[in-house]
């Protein structure tokens, strides 16, 4: 069997471009076996197509989460991967059914940008303790480090919000005019 390892980074607000870039994949034979820390994608050769992938973020507790996983199982869809509360899911191209979707309407695609907003904000809340505790350390030799580190980490989940509430003001405006 035929493998490809191949490192690539896509961040929190882009999991729809990684998404895409796995079904790229699937459409050149490469179906994914494998993911680690969510940079690290291990594949295997097979059939063009083969699967369709779908990410989804899991914020459920432990029992849920494993009914939901559970409940997708029924409907032949497998769990590829897990990174954190990132979910890959896949499932298997046929003829006869119609291409696999996790979110059938626009606003069940809103709720799930919500949830990752909510999640954005609290990672953003929590940074911004990190910052004002990075403040204790002035003086010490890792003071700018620690001040540089959590600065960055600020603009990165403030950018994060941004761009999930972009898509969620796509998505709303495509309600608009469909209606």
């Amino acid at each position: 069997m035929t493998e490809k390892k191949i490192f690539k980074t896509f961040l929190f607000w882009n999991f729809d471009k990684e998404e895409k870039w796995l079904n790229d994949m699937s459409a050149q034979g490469w179906q994914l076996e494998k993911v680690k820390f969510s940079f690290y994608y291990k594949f295997y050769k097979g059939k063009p197509n083969e699967y369709t992938y779908r990410l989804d973020y899991l914020n459920g507790g432990k029992k849920k989460n494993k009914e939901y996983l559970d409940f997708l199982q029924s409907f032949d869809v497998q769990k590829v991967g897990q990174y954190l509360n990132w979910v890959y899911l896949a499932k298997e191209n046929t003829d006869n059914e119609e291409e696999f979707e996790l979110f059938s309407d626009n606003q069940s695609r809103i709720d799930y940008l919500n949830k990752l907003i909510r999640l954005s904000i609290i990672l953003l809340v929590f940074s911004i303790l990190l910052f004002l505790y990075s403040l204790l350390f002035r003086g010490t030799k890792y003071y700018k480090l620690l001040f540089i580190l959590s600065i960055v980490d600020i603009l990165m989940w403030v950018l994060c919000y941004f761009k999930l509430d972009e898509k969620k003001k796509i998505l709303k405006n495509e309600n608009i005019v469909s209606e």
